[in-house]
């Protein structure tokens, strides 16, 4: 099920899918390593879910709710 990264349970591996923002933000997402077919992994949620942290490629990238409701991908299983 594909689902936006902003539902995705912590400590979840994804594979990104899809990404529905306008080019110049999908760029910068792009820098960060948030690509179609990456997989990024789900560390931690804050309390009230208006910001995300994940691992992506060995770094760590802090992603606020909006951003992260923007990428949508599939939980891995594990």
């Amino acid at each position: 099920m594909v689902l936006p990264l902003s539902h995705i349970p912590p400590d979840s591996d994804a594979r990104i899918i899809w990404i529905a923002s306008e080019p110049a933000r999908r760029e910068q997402l792009a820098r960060q390593g948030f690509v179609p077919d990456e997989t990024v992994r789900c560390v931690r949620r804050s309390r009230r879910r208006r910001l995300f942290l994940f691992r992506v490629r060995g770094r760590l990238v802090l992603l606020p709710r909006k951003l992260a409701g923007e990428i949508f991908a599939e939980i891995q299983n594990t």
